[in-house]
């Protein structure tokens, strides 16, 4: 029997394999609730509202909330106006919004 420790190289692939699950399916769930509101949604209410149903916490959201920005599938705001472009930036009160133009083809 094979015993997985935080030191070994089988638990650290698990454990990445899990972060990159997290990540898929939050991909497909964030753009769900943003765009279910056309005036966005504070990144602090999306992640409350979606935290039980998953184990990811806020630092695998930014994760998935930078992919998206950078896809072009959502748009991060402050409150002053700004459009957030790192997650490190994104703060609880900023509102996540759907891009004011959507690309027609997927991955473009």
């Amino acid at each position: 029997m094979e015993t997985r420790t935080p030191s070994s190289p089988k638990w650290l692939v698990d454990k990445r394999a899990r972060l990159a699950g997290h990540i898929v399916r939050l991909l497909e769930q964030i753009p769900r609730y943003v765009y279910a509101h056309a005036d966005g949604m504070s990144f602090g209410e999306q992640f409350t509202k979606t935290c039980n149903s998953s184990s990811a916490g806020a630092d695998i959201y930014r994760a998935a909330i930078q992919r998206l920005i950078e896809e072009r599938v959502i748009l991060a705001r402050s409150e002053q106006d700004s459009t957030r472009r790192a997650a490190a930036q994104i703060r609880f009160s900023d509102q996540l919004l759907p891009p004011d133009q959507r690309s027609l083809l997927p991955g473009s």
